[in-house]
This record gives C-alpha cells, structure tokens and sequence, in this order.
C-alpha cells in the first residue's frame, strides 16, 4: 500500500481566481419509556446479521497485516459534526467569504492507526474553516472586493461515511466551492482506509490479480449503459481514457460500499461541465473475484446517510435520490424519488439528514429533524418499491452520532428531571421499521465524574451503592458542597449520580412531571445548586 494521500484533490482556497474564471461552460411522538412500545424484545431469527469470517492471510507484499490479527469484525461508530466560518465586511456591508466543513472522530478505541488518519482528516477540515485556508479565501475575496468585483467566496465540505467496519472505512466529500468565474466547482472525492492499520488503499490494493486490466472496459460499457453516449467526449474511446488515467496518475477515484466497488468520474473527466460527474457501482455479487475476498465479506445489513448510497436503494437496481430542505416559516420539505416516482412531505423543523437502514433486504428511510433548541425527531418511512409510505415520528435523535449497525445504534433523547440534559439508549430496528431499545434505563450524557454535576446544599444521608452491575446499597454520607455527577435515569421517577468514589446514589422524585420537583416533600433547588432546565 502507499502513503496517504488525505484528500490531495480537493483545492485550496489559494486556487488561481483567473484559472477557475475562464471556465465558461455553462413530529412528534409523546414522550415515554421505548419500553412500552409493542414489539419483540429481541431481533428475529431470520433478520439476523450475515456478517462473514475474515478471509486467511493475503500475500505478504499485499497486506502485511495478518487477517488473524484484526479485531472481531462489527461496525464502527464515528461522531461527525459540523463547524463554519464566515468573514463579513464592514465596509461594503457584505459577507466577502464563508466555509462550512464537517469534522469527524472515531468512537472506537481499538483501531488507533485509523483514529489517527481520521484526525488528521479533522484538523484538514478546521484548517478549512478556522485557519490558514480560510485566511486565503479571505484574502481571495478582499482582493476581488479591491479590484472592483465585491463577491463572496464559498468553500463547503460535507462528509458521509459510506462504510465503516472494522475492515475498510469509506469516506466520501462532498465539496462545492465558488471563487468567481462563470459557475462554481464541485467534487465528490472517496477516500478508503484499511481500518486495522490506518493506511489509504489504492485500486491495486483491492483488485483480485490482474482485474485492474478489465476495468477500463467494464467502466466504458457500464457508463454507456448508464449515461448515454452524448454526454461523453468520445463514448467509442472511454476505455483507453480510463486506462490512461490510471497509467498516468497511478490510481483511479474509487470506494468499497457493502455492496459493490463505485468509481468516480469528476466534471471535466470525460465530458464537459454541462454533463456533470459520473459514477459507477460494481456490485461484487455481480462481478465476483474482481474484489479481493477480505474486502467483500462484510455486513448486508448496514444504516448510511442517502448521500452516500450513490443513487441506488440498498439490495435493488433501483433508483433512489433523497433530500429534506428548509422551507419558509421553519418547515421542511422532504423531497425522494424511488423507482421512478417522486414523493413530497413537509413536517415541522429547522434542518434534517436523511438516512437509509437496510435490514432483511428491507429498506427504511430515517429522516433525523432537528427542531428549537437543538431538539430531535426521526421521522421513519418504508421504501417499499411500490408505495412508500410515512410509518411513525420517534422522539430522540443521532445528535452527530453516525450510526452504522441497524442492530445496535445510540439514540439520544431530552432528558428533564433534576435538569435538562441529553440520555441516550441502544437501539435495533424492530419489525416495524420503528427503534426498539431493551436497555432497562436512560445513561445520561454529561461527561461522567469529569463533567457537570449538581452540588450539594446541606448534608444528608442516602443509599447507595458500589457499582452500575450492584444491587447491594448502604447508607453514605453526603456532605454540603459535594459534587454529584449525573449518571442515568428511567426519564420517569429517578435519577441515579455517580459519587467522586464512583458510588452510584438514588434520588426519587415525588412527582416528576410536575415544577417545582421536589424529593420527599422538598424542592431541588433547596438541595442543589447548579440545577439548569432548558427554557
């Protein structure tokens, strides 16, 4: 394998302005314990997972890494979030640039060479947004702004990860940029890590033998069949294109799904600007042994972001596009087309993400709507080929958290006893479409011993116990001014805090739903400081 070579070519802001300007081609489920829902307790027999055994030891000279040697194979948990930047003048009263990017980090502990390239991947991306390739942008704009043409600079990331386990993590950005000119640019790069030892993998890493040889004319006939050959500047020669591009460059833009290898063909590739880009998914069902076998063994059923589905519903030759744009009067407007059709909803919220899981060869689509306040909902729809359909509101949502295994994925809901915080539950996919969490109570997200807690008022007397796993309690002392740290709750009657021991105590509220709350007859704020409710 090569060195990384982290999105070498997504541009910079310090792009030639004169280069790129003579282009001239033109809600609400109510609250409650999940608990309640009538479903099975447990995933089905037949849904289970189809997950495969890692593949013996490649050649040496391949992969270095013994197959043996990787962790048991599941899917990874990534977190991304979004971070912008804006440079506004005063003097012309006018924003001169702007950037937006996603930053992502790996929740899994014991993959530290890809937690590392997915760093570097981070710190590229604030680099964008917060540092010196912002500045350049701002020094791009202001220098139009002095040479008479006042215009804003746009530079936007958007990061999907199409596959992430512990074989091969796939990641796709999707960048937009304008600098002047007659449109602005765009590309959608892939980039494809092995997951064990953090390095890139490039096309002969992951072709079986010789296949890299049958590519170019599996390409030419897939994109003929795909786009026609108008859009192309010469359709009878794409292959010898193909092939010259990875001749001559030493890779082609490619990245491994669950499902198939996709190829990526940027604008002004192979046609001009008007025809767009172009991608192609080889299925490895399709096209066995043109895969190397480790890279292919892996889940069928998987939860990714609509973007990252290059237009296609999981399992099906379908086509499938999504998207959920703000309207006016803080509504969306969720937009999908499926097999030929199209389909339109509108519900309340401020922004959303769409998201497909495929569970069983069954498809849902889950629309995660950001509302006032930073609160969540997942609007659940089932992609039947013939009649989608809208199937239920759940009240929580992924808050940044990229969910992967459509057995096992983090929900986050609001939580408001003794204070307002985010708690969260694991969660499968039930036979409905709709999450289904077996998890006895709520852990609440506030940093643990290290992050915020309440504060003791006055000295008291509670039971407690040694660990989460316990059930034995014995009476402790809590003293006026001890720290207790928030740790889990049933969202119901009680709230548990962990002690600076790691003891866990209890608190029962007489009546939670109602305010002032109170324990044994006594308000809150008369026993703890540092109580904060979300308005």
């Amino acid at each position: 394998m090569k060195k990384n070579t982290l999105l070498k070519v997504l541009p910079a802001a310090a792009l030639s302005l004169s280069l790129l300007a003579g282009c001239t081609s033109n809600d609400g489920a109510s609250r409650g314990n999940i608990g309640d829902r009538e479903e099975d307790p447990t995933p089905t027999e037949e849904a289970a997972p189809t997950e495969a055994e890692p593949t013996p030891t490649p050649e040496p000279d391949i992969e270095p890494e013994p197959v043996s040697a990787r962790p048991e194979y599941r899917q990874l948990d990534f977190q991304c979030y979004p971070i912008s930047n804006v440079y506004y003048s005063k003097d012309l009263d006018m924003r001169l640039a702007s950037s937006k990017a996603d930053q992502i980090t790996l929740l899994d502990e014991d993959l530290p060479e890809l937690a590392a390239v997915i760093e570097e991947y981070s710190d590229d991306m604030y680099d964008r947004v917060e540092g010196k390739q912002f500045g350049d942008l701002v020094d791009m704009g202001e220098e139009n702004a002095a040479n008479g043409m006042p215009m804003e600079m746009t530079e936007e990331y958007s990061t999907f990860i199409e596959r992430a386990d512990t074989v091969v993590t796939s990641i796709l950005t999707d960048y937009e940029g304008y600098y002047g000119g007659a449109h602005g640019i765009y590309t959608f790069v892939p980039t494809v890590f092995d997951s064990v030892t953090g390095e890139e993998l490039h096309i002969d890493d992951v072709l079986e033998g010789d296949q890299i040889l049958e590519i170019p004319g599996i390409l030419q006939e897939r994109l003929i069949e795909e786009y026609g050959e108008e859009v192309f500047n010469d359709a009878e020669d794409l292959a010898s294109t193909i092939s010259q591009m990875y001749m001559d460059d030493g890779d082609l833009q490619f990245s491994l799904g669950y499902e198939g290898i996709s190829f990526y063909f940027q604008v002004y590739t192979l046609g001009p600007y008007a025809s767009g880009m172009q991608t192609i998914t080889l299925k490895y069902e399709d096209y066995p042994g043109l895969v190397r076998e480790e890279y292919t063994d892996c889940a069928q059923d998987y939860i990714v972001n609509s973007r990252a589905l290059v237009g296609k519903l999981p399992h099906t030759d379908l086509d499938f596009l999504a998207s959920a744009v703000p309207d006016d009067d803080f509504n969306m407007s969720l937009y999908y087309h499926l097999n030929g059709a199209d389909y339109k909803d509108e519900f309340y919220g401020f922004d959303a993400d769409v998201w497909v899981a495929t569970i069983g060869h069954i498809n849902y689509m889950f629309v995660n709507v950001v509302h006032e306040n930073d609160y969540e909902t997942i609007r659940i729809y089932s992609l039947n080929e013939n009649d989608p359909a809208f199937i239920a509101e759940f009240d929580g949502g992924f808050y940044n958290r990229v969910p992967s295994d459509p057995y096992e994925f983090r929900i986050y809901q609001r939580g408001d006893l003794m204070s307002t915080y985010d708690m969260y539950k694991d969660y499968y996919i039930g036979r409905t479409g709709e999450p289904v969490s077996t998890d006895p109570y709520y852990i609440i997200d506030m940093g643990g011993i290290s992050g915020f807690g309440l504060i003791a008022k006055k000295d008291m007397a509670v039971m407690a116990r040694d660990s989460e796993d316990s059930n034995d309690y014995t009476e402790v002392k809590i003293k006026a001014k001890d720290k207790l740290y928030f740790y889990a709750t049933d969202n119901q009657s009680w709230v548990d805090f962990k002690l600076q021991d790691g003891s866990i105590v209890r608190f029962e509220l007489d009546q939670p739903l109602s305010y002032p709350q109170s324990i044994d007859g006594v308000d809150i704020a008369d026993l703890f400081d540092n109580i904060l409710f979300a308005g």
